[in-house]
């Protein structure tokens, strides 16, 4: 793969390319410079955005040698609808791979008031856990830890799963990115959520609403372990929405090795 070809064919400069596929500048710049082909995880990343780029129609962005700030929106916007209808087995594992590596080299630790939203540095030496619940200043906070990842930027916070309730899909010690929802009308049933309520519980669940009564929500996991007794060891369970905190949508799980 000549990349400094396929990038130049689809009017990038290396930095939008860097935007668009979250790879390092200093790598594209290399390849490029060294004349030599990036491969493993970078590959199949890059492979994901020239196939998707080749059916964009071009005719939609600007004219010019290079394209502007705004035709890269569109093209991250593409790209991401796009991710979906593509064998993204390899794919997605090389971007939680670059992920991982910005979680392991850069433990920021920030904490948002889940009362208002904000968010703040933690003032204190103290080492938490990303998704432990702390108060500060008599108010529930939540613990984030900051992720950059082009396909995740309306996702930007990552927190720890801790329980085994949603295996196989989310393992004990994976990393989930969360977005805040403020609109209980953006939900996506059946999706899975991250929630905190009012006894500052949080629990990472699929998300129904209850029928015929608007009040409340169910709570599923994907573990369907049975004790001696045939009882579910994680049944599902029914809270108020007046005993929510916060919701976030699960954007991506990502597995720390």
């Amino acid at each position: 793969m000549s990349v400094a070809k396929l990038r130049k064919a689809y009017r990038l400069s290396q930095p939008q390319l860097e935007e668009l596929t979250g790879i390092p500048f200093g790598r594209i710049n290399g390849w490029e410079q060294q004349g030599s082909s990036p491969n493993g995880d970078d590959s199949e990343i890059l492979n994901f955005t020239f196939s998707a780029l080749a059916e964009f129609d071009y005719k939609k962005l600007s004219k010019g040698k290079r394209l502007k700030a705004e035709d890269i929106s569109i093209l991250k916007k593409f790209l991401e609808d796009n991710k979906k209808d593509a064998p993204l087995d390899k794919y997605e594992k090389a971007i939680n791979k670059l992920i991982t590596n910005e979680i392991k080299t850069n433990h920021i630790q920030l904490r948002q008031n889940l009362k208002t939203g904000e968010m703040k540095p933690i003032e204190t030496d103290v080492k938490f856990t990303a998704g432990q619940i702390v108060q500060f200043d008599d108010e529930p906070n939540l613990i984030v830890e900051p992720i950059k990842a082009s396909y995740l930027e309306d996702a930007p916070y990552t927190v720890e799963v801790t329980n085994e309730s949603m295996l196989p899909t989310i393992k004990p010690g994976d990393r989930v990115a969360l977005k805040k929802l403020n609109d209980k009308t953006m939900i996506m049933p059946g999706e899975i959520y991250f929630i905190v309520d009012t006894e500052n519980e949080r629990v990472a669940k699929r998300l129904y609403y209850k029928t015929n009564d608007k009040s409340a929500v169910l709570l599923r996991s994907d573990n369907e372990t049975k004790n001696d007794k045939g009882e579910y060891l994680y049944p599902e369970f029914e809270r108020k929405w007046e005993q929510i905190i916060a919701v976030y949508r699960i954007k991506a799980d990502i597995t720390l090795h």
